[in-house]
């Protein structure tokens, strides 16, 4: 009976390859990493309970930290704004002297916050903005409550008689 000819695909035993020749010292950027791994692993049973505590503390903070950098999403939070009874069309807001954001005809706003704006926003659970129609200042440091549990901002209401001219 003939043998059979198996093929070897390029990446078979790569990674075994790999463990069995580890990278000398100073050859890769992750020895530093792995050096403070090792040092963890082989020390933290040996170390008092409020190092670990510490310890474990400071990397689930480095892991949520890292996460929210790598992922650097943005989040969208939407209020409403109202010229006495009628939606608001036409109006601007502004957030930290960063972008505007304009209404549309039903007088709804969406605001891109960036992840610390966003986790800024929930613990205080009030956003300043500036509220603009044109070249009318409106309101200044408006602060807007915001619903956590609906992620939408406060109505506002505006009183166009009461605005200034920005400078």
């Amino acid at each position: 009976m003939p043998e059979k000819k198996t093929t070897e695909t390029p990446m078979e035993g790569v990674l075994e390859k790999a463990f069995e020749n580890p990278p000398a010292p100073g050859d890769a950027p992750a020895d530093l990493v792995r050096s403070q791994q090792d040092f963890v692993f082989k020390n933290f049973s040996r170390m008092p309970r409020w190092v670990q505590v510490v310890v474990y503390l400071l990397l689930v903070v480095v892991l949520l930290y890292s996460t929210v950098h790598f992922v650097d999403g943005e989040f969208v939070v939407s209020g409403s704004m109202f010229d006495g009874d009628h939606p608001a069309r036409g109006y601007e807001t502004r957030v930290e002297n960063d972008k505007f954001y304009g209404t549309n005809y039903e007088g709804v706003y969406y605001v891109i916050l960036k992840p610390l704006q966003y986790y800024t926003l929930l613990a205080s659970g009030e956003l300043t903005l500036m509220v603009l129609k044109g070249e009318l200042l409106l309101q200044q440091n408006r602060q807007v409550k915001f619903s956590r549990w609906s992620q939408q901002l406060e109505s506002i209401v505006i009183d166009s008689a009461h605005a200034a001219v920005i400078p």
